[in-house]
Protein backbone atom coordinates (compact mmCIF):
# COMPACT_ATOMS: atom_id res chain seq x y z
CA UNK A 1 0.00 0.00 0.00
CA UNK A 2 1.54 3.68 -1.16
CA UNK A 3 1.15 6.41 1.40
CA UNK A 4 0.09 9.34 0.63
CA UNK A 5 3.12 11.92 -0.25
CA UNK A 6 3.60 14.62 2.42
CA UNK A 7 3.41 17.60 0.22
CA UNK A 8 -0.17 16.44 -0.41
CA UNK A 9 -0.60 16.46 3.54
CA UNK A 10 0.26 19.83 3.76
CA UNK A 11 -1.60 21.38 1.15
CA UNK A 12 -4.74 19.88 2.40
CA UNK A 13 -3.56 20.87 5.97
CA UNK A 14 -2.82 24.55 4.68
CA UNK A 15 -5.75 24.38 3.36
CA UNK A 16 -7.94 23.07 6.34
CA UNK A 17 -6.28 26.28 8.41
CA UNK A 18 -7.37 28.87 5.91
CA UNK A 19 -10.84 27.62 5.99
CA UNK A 20 -11.05 27.71 9.72
CA UNK A 21 -8.92 31.09 10.25
CA UNK A 22 -11.53 32.63 7.08
CA UNK A 23 -15.27 30.52 8.77
CA UNK A 24 -14.35 31.07 12.10
CA UNK A 25 -15.05 35.07 12.89
CA UNK A 26 -17.93 34.52 10.48
CA UNK A 27 -19.22 32.20 13.01
CA UNK A 28 -18.13 34.29 15.98
CA UNK A 29 -20.07 37.29 14.47
CA UNK A 30 -22.94 35.83 13.04
CA UNK A 31 -23.65 33.99 16.71
CA UNK A 32 -22.85 38.02 18.51
CA UNK A 33 -25.63 39.27 16.04
CA UNK A 34 -27.69 36.99 17.12
CA UNK A 35 -27.15 37.51 21.20
CA UNK A 36 -27.08 41.22 20.55
CA UNK A 37 -31.11 42.92 20.90
CA UNK A 38 -32.48 46.01 21.84
CA UNK A 39 -32.93 45.53 25.60
CA UNK A 40 -29.24 44.54 25.83
CA UNK A 41 -28.70 47.49 24.05
CA UNK A 42 -30.70 49.90 26.48
CA UNK A 43 -29.38 48.00 29.64
CA UNK A 44 -25.62 48.99 28.42
CA UNK A 45 -26.69 52.32 27.47
CA UNK A 46 -28.40 53.05 30.84
CA UNK A 47 -24.93 51.84 32.86
CA UNK A 48 -22.95 54.30 30.93
CA UNK A 49 -23.58 57.47 32.74
CA UNK A 50 -22.36 56.51 36.21
CA UNK A 51 -19.22 56.10 33.99
CA UNK A 52 -18.88 58.88 32.40
CA UNK A 53 -19.53 60.70 35.75
CA UNK A 54 -16.63 59.12 37.25
CA UNK A 55 -14.52 59.85 34.71
CA UNK A 56 -15.22 63.58 35.02
CA UNK A 57 -14.75 63.28 39.09
CA UNK A 58 -11.32 62.00 38.24
CA UNK A 59 -10.55 64.83 35.65
CA UNK A 60 -11.33 67.01 37.79
CA UNK A 61 -9.39 65.55 41.15
CA UNK A 62 -6.69 65.41 38.21
CA UNK A 63 -6.34 69.43 37.44
CA UNK A 64 -7.05 70.30 40.88
CA UNK A 65 -3.36 67.88 41.83
CA UNK A 66 -1.56 69.65 38.80
CA UNK A 67 -2.35 72.94 40.02
CA UNK A 68 -1.18 72.42 43.48
CA UNK A 69 1.62 70.60 42.38
CA UNK A 70 2.56 74.17 39.87
CA UNK A 71 1.87 76.04 42.91
CA UNK A 72 4.29 73.84 44.91
CA UNK A 73 6.88 74.66 42.12
CA UNK A 74 6.95 77.66 42.31
CA UNK A 75 7.43 78.27 46.34
CA UNK A 76 10.82 76.43 45.42
CA UNK A 77 10.32 72.75 45.61
CA UNK A 78 12.51 70.96 42.74
CA UNK A 79 11.36 67.59 41.22
CA UNK A 80 13.14 65.90 43.14
CA UNK A 81 9.71 66.01 45.46
CA UNK A 82 7.64 64.83 42.81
Amino acid sequence: MKLVSHSLIDSVVGFLQLVFSLLLPCLIFSQLGQAVTMQKMLDWYVSSPPIHVCCQCKDVLHCQSIIIVRSLKTFGFNDKYF
